[in-house]
């Protein structure tokens, strides 16, 4: 009897291979009970059941746990599991996979090819593969309506039709509602939903089933962000790492985090990290705008460059060289680059944003207000966006366009201590006192470093609206503050005094034509010491 070399190649996605085999001198028969349960350890384990009769009446059983790795898991990528029954061996044997393992088998023996026929027939489904005597047995996980309706489901998810979707999916039996991979299409439907609790119900059930799905937990941690959960999402994050430290997106929601956070440290720290499992143009990118906005240009400009060395066509690497150029005042060669990136990438909101500041630094005013009002069109317009363009209206007086522009970013939700600060001086200068105070009330306890400002244009508006005392409380305050304090708005309009000392002067003329010469004395004193 000659042998022959034939390659296991396991296309499917279990980590066990069950192999099983029959002596051809007796007349043997298998009974296969391939019916899923639960491990109590892992409850995402498939426990695969055989039976071996020998014709003296004893029996080979034995059960086999296979696992569906956790991407396989929760996309429902492997619709069955496949087991492999070798004819040709003379005891029964359980092996670890083995990718593109070399196995020996015994070939023309038309005895054991008979046999094999038959247990193909009693398994009820399968193939047989005469040169190798193997035998593949599929166990399906869902059964084929089942399947089918889960297509169904999955193609009204990807045209956005959820709703639909979720009622498809109701049409499933029990065990298959159960399933991990079912579980986290309805987490992913009422995402999109933005139901996030909902979402984040489902992934819970899901985590039931398969505690150490590293998939799963990724998943969750994206849905604790988006509802600023934020110790939480990190909790996932790391319960992920320490299952999968390979799985490259993890830290791109750590990096995400933080730099939503504005903790550009950590987030270097993990795009880094990223680097360790992916290394092309993808982190070196996150990392090059971590760097931008931790005022670290040279660190950032060389990732940004490592990143177009790998992928010439990295149009979000130009567009960052591009903010870091602008920093530096270059803003010719960043003009190119934001229109090399605009070429291969169209435009968006900060492409936007960058061409007008750019306009707006070289005096051409008009364009840069064209610009900003692109962005704001593009439908993602940022808080930067519409805190540029109110600025620019700002310094040229024009407090109505000022206004509205503010307004309207705060009904968009891009209220912030800058915005609300912009706000209340144009307020101001509408002669609007009251509005004035209602906005810089909300951001003098802001520690974003602008809190300066708000006490002291509270100060203003207190002495236009005649209450000195608490005109000269804030006064204090800024002197407490910041002795030194200055602001951009008198900057930009070229004032000879400092703000500080028009302060001190308007509210000195304020207390001398309302005789309170308590407050002109302390003044002086003020003025003495600094």
């Amino acid at each position: 009897m000659k042998k022959i070399i034939s390659h296991r190649v396991v296309t499917g996605s279990l980590i066990l291979v069950l192999l099983v085999s029959c002596q051809s001198e007796i007349q043997n028969s298998f009974v296969h009970g391939l019916n899923k349960t639960l491990s109590t350890e892992n409850r995402s384990q498939y426990s695969l059941n055989f039976k071996y009769f020998r014709d003296d009446d004893s029996v080979d059983n034995r059960t086999v746990l296979a696992f569906y790795p956790t991407f396989a898991e929760v996309n429902c990528t492997n619709k069955e599991i496949k087991l492999k029954v070798n004819t040709k061996r003379s005891r029964f044997n359980v092996l670890e996979q083995l990718e593109n393992e070399e196995q020996i088998y015994d070939e023309d023996d038309e005895e054991f090819m008979e046999h094999a026929i038959d247990l193909v027939h009693q398994l009820g489904s399968g193939s047989f593969d005469e040169s190798s005597g193997l035998i593949t047995i599929e166990y399906k996980i869902i059964e084929n309506n089942d399947f089918k309706l889960l297509d169904q489901a999955n193609e009204l998810h990807d045209v956005e039709k959820y709703n639909e979707a979720l009622n498809v999916l109701e049409e499933l039996s029990p065990e298959a509602s159960e399933q991990v991979c079912i579980l986290y299409l309805k987490a992913k439907i009422y995402n999109e939903l933005k139901e996030y609790n909902s979402s984040i119900g489902y992934l819970t059930q899901a985590l039931e089933r398969s505690p150490l799905n590293d998939n799963l937990l990724y998943s969750r941690a994206h849905r604790y962000n988006k509802l600023g959960e934020t110790k939480l999402a990190l909790g996932d994050l790391d319960a992920s790492r320490s299952i999968n430290p390979t799985h490259y997106e993890i830290y791109y929601l750590y990096d995400k985090i933080y730099s939503d956070h504005d903790d550009y440290r950590q987030a270097i720290r993990y795009s880094s990290l990223g680097l360790t499992y992916r290394d092309d143009d993808y982190f070196y990118n996150l990392r090059g705008w971590n760097y931008y906005m931790n005022d670290n240009l040279e660190l950032g400009l060389l990732d940004f460059e490592k990143a177009i060395q790998i992928e010439p066509n990295n149009a979000n690497s130009y567009e960052g060289i591009a903010a870091i150029y602008i920093e530096q005042g270059h803003f010719d060669e960043a003009l190119n680059l934001i229109n090399k990136s605009i070429e291969l990438d169209g435009v968006n909101t900060n492409r936007l944003n960058q061409i007008a500041y750019i306009n707006s630094e070289i005096g051409k005013y008009d364009k840069a207000v064209i610009s900003y009002y692109k962005a704001i069109d593009t439908g993602q317009p940022n808080s930067r966006t519409y805190n540029n363009l109110g600025w620019i209206h700002m310094e040229h007086k024009r407090f109505n366009e000022a206004i509205s522009v503010y307004e309207k970013a705060i009904d968009k939700g891009f209220g912030s201590e800058l915005l609300f600060n912009n706000l209340g001086t144009a307020y101001f200068f509408k002669n609007r006192f009251k509005e004035a105070v209602s906005y810089f009330e909300i951001t003098k306890d802001y520690d974003e470093g602008l809190n300066t400002f708000s006490y002291a244009w509270l100060a203003k508006s207190y002495i236009k609206l005649g209450n000195l005392d608490e005109a000269f409380k804030n006064v204090k305050t800024v002197i407490t503050l910041n002795p030194e304090y200055s602001d951009g708005l008198h900057e930009s309009w070229e004032l000879e005094s400092t703000p500080l000392d028009l302060l001190l002067i308007e509210l000195e003329n304020a207390a001398i034509t309302a005789e309170r010469t308590d407050i002109v004395n302390q003044l002086k004193i003020i003025r003495e010491q600094l």
